[in-house]
């Protein structure tokens, strides 16, 4: 394998302002919060070498992205949207036995919850929640808690 430059975003206004890479494919917003997508998808085996505008997400205000075998993003008011084949069920978050989806949909039951970060493994994903957000706190407080019993 050999880096190659792309010189795609290299015009006034189109330059990167992120870049996320996933297992087998990356993610890039420009300057102008237009959402790009290439690498393979698992899904097809189509392979993009070249960024591709993501048209299910244009307009949306992108502030954090999560990727890894699946996608996961947060727009400007905190809505979560994702997609991705999935290998388990849940890490979507998309509701009881959705274990995939090849086009970009809304997580449900996120309201008045500020999500400023999300990271996404191989079959898990990770919200960081904003806790000094008094409707968030609320929220939080009352989710079941988890142990390690050793």
């Amino acid at each position: 394998m050999v880096p190659r430059l792309i010189k795609y975003f290299d015009t006034q206004g189109r330059g990167a302002r992120n870049v996320y890479c996933g297992a087998t494919f990356s993610l890039i917003v420009n300057e102008l919060g237009v959402l790009f997508l290439f690498g393979q998808n698992k899904k097809t085996g189509e392979a993009n070498m070249y960024p591709k505008p993501v048209q299910d997400l244009s307009g949306w205000n992108i502030t954090d992205i999560g990727c890894g075998n699946t996608s996961i993003i947060i727009s400007a008011d905190d809505t979560l949207i994702a997609w991705g084949a999935s290998p388990t069920y849940g890490e979507l978050g998309l509701g009881e036995f959705q274990k995939s989806s090849t086009i970009p949909k809304e997580v449900p039951k996120m309201d008045n919850i500020k999500i400023p970060q999300v990271a996404v493994g191989y079959s898990h994903t990770v919200l960081l929640v904003d806790t000094d957000h008094e409707p968030t706190k609320l929220k939080y407080e009352k989710l079941p808690e988890y142990t390690i019993d050793n």
